[in-house]
């Protein structure tokens, strides 16, 4: 190397150091955030990705609000199974929340329904078990008579319905032989037992003579009554018939 070039790198030793150093030196990013950080600016937008979050880092805080637009989280975010009782607070779930039909039993703790849970005119019979319902749940003289399998006619002498137990008809047979009834009680009554008595529908003295009663024959629904007079003459009367099945 010749003396006339040693000697400009000697004089210009501390300026050519500065070039190096602003070549091959340490680079130092200017951030929003400062130095060594990572600001929103510095991702590109969607490049966060699963394998960038770790395991429960992901807070509360983190989630949007579902009062705000595209806040909250979808069934689509959700498990299946990953909501249980104490991820949700008591009372905050409404039926427009379930899907309807979607709980079972085992989603039910016990005790938890009562009354007002239950819809009027809600239960069927297919849900009450057999033999479950003694005379605890059922209210004095609640039941019907259909309720408990017995049925009853009144009838006038001229065979029309004073009152029954619902759901009956009576008319005489024919008009040239008096005496003879036909009660249809609207049910099959062949099996059950039957019993008439002479009797006014009302406060009348009681007609005297003999009653008697047979299944229809022809119609499983009937119960012919036949009247007499104290003579053993075929007459109108009135009666109560009653059906016990």
């Amino acid at each position: 190397m010749s003396t006339r070039i040693r000697e400009h790198i000697r004089h210009n030793l501390w300026g050519i150091a500065a070039v190096f150093i602003a070549l091959g030196g340490t680079a130092h990013a200017i951030h929003p955030g400062g130095a060594d950080t990572i600001s929103t600016e510095d991702i590109i937008n969607g490049q966060v990705r699963t394998a960038d979050i770790g395991n429960g880092q992901v807070l509360s805080a983190d989630v949007r609000d579902d009062t705000l637009a595209n806040g909250g989280l979808i069934a689509a975010d959700l498990g299946p199974g990953s909501v249980a009782a104490d991820e949700v607070t008591d009372g905050s779930l409404a039926g427009t929340e379930i899907t309807n039909e979607s709980l079972a039993a085992s989603d039910l703790a016990l005790g938890s329904v009562g009354t007002s849970e239950i819809q009027t005119n809600g239960v069927a019979a297919e849900e009450i078990a057999d033999n479950s319902i003694d005379a605890g749940e059922i209210i004095d003289f609640g039941l019907s008579n259909q309720d408990v399998g017995v049925l009853y006619a009144v009838v006038n002498n001229d065979g029309t319905l004073a009152r029954s137990s619902g759901g009956v008809a009576s008319a005489p047979i024919g008009t040239s032989t008096p005496g003879d009834y036909r009660v249809d009680f609207g049910r099959t009554v062949t099996g059950c037992a039957v019993s008439a008595v002479n009797g006014s529908p009302g406060a009348q003295p009681i007609g005297a003579g003999i009653i008697g009663v047979q299944y229809d024959l022809s119609d499983a629904q009937d119960v012919i009554v036949r009247i007499w007079n104290d003579a053993a003459v075929a007459s109108n009367g009135s009666f109560h018939l009653v059906v016990v099945c």
